[in-house]
């Protein structure tokens, strides 16, 4: 009897590249400290006749963070933004998006007692990208500014030290904004659908 062997190749690639910059905190005045950082990563998986299974993928991701701080006598503000942004793709599927936000924090305060202040805080939160349900991909259900959301509300804040920032805010006042005329028409996101009145002209 002839005996025959077949050996199975398996061949499995890996990699990954992140690219980072990190600014240390810098005093550019004797009131105002800035800083941030940022990273971009890629990532890639080539699967080669694998027997466990597996679906070749990439991905690719960028973060921003940067903060502006301001400290005079009583006064204090804070302002932050973080952005990020990235997307998968596996094998001949459509580009996929698994990070997508925009996001702003500005804090005024005026010394009351040590370490706490009457403050307003002014929040903006949104997207870059449109963003598809988890069962298809065509029709989206999110988009640049839409949903955008806009909040102010008066408070408290506690802050002992620069790394440290608890703020108290009972009342909030909360704008959203959507700027695609399909979503707004669906009320989406909580907003009044549109009403349209036909209107007949006479000759």
């Amino acid at each position: 009897m002839k005996r025959s062997i077949t050996l199975l190749f398996v061949f499995m690639f890996a990699g990954s590249l992140l690219l980072s910059a990190q600014d240390d905190t810098a005093a550019v005045s004797d009131n105002w400290i800035i800083g941030g950082d940022a990273a971009l990563t890629f990532g890639q998986t080539k699967l080669i006749n694998w027997s466990a299974g597996g679906v070749n993928s990439y991905s690719l991701n960028g973060n921003l963070n940067l903060f502006a701080d301001y400290k005079k006598d009583k006064h204090i503000w804070t302002n932050s933004l973080i952005m990020a942004y990235g997307f998968y793709q596996e094998k001949d599927d459509q580009r996929k998006k698994n990070d997508d936000k925009i996001d702003m924090v500005s804090n005024y305060g005026y010394q009351m007692v040590k370490n706490w202040y009457y403050s307003a805080t002014l929040g903006f939160r949104s997207q870059f990208d449109k963003g598809f349900p988890e069962d298809q991909d065509t029709l989206y259900n999110s988009a640049w500014l839409a949903p955008a959301y806009i909040t102010l509300g008066p408070g408290i804040t506690y802050k002992p030290n620069d790394n440290l920032q608890l703020i108290i805010s009972p009342a909030t006042y909360r704008m959203t904004i959507v700027n695609d005329q399909r979503l707004a028409d669906a009320g989406e996101y909580g907003v009044d659908p549109a009403e349209y009145e036909t209107v007949w002209i006479n000759d």
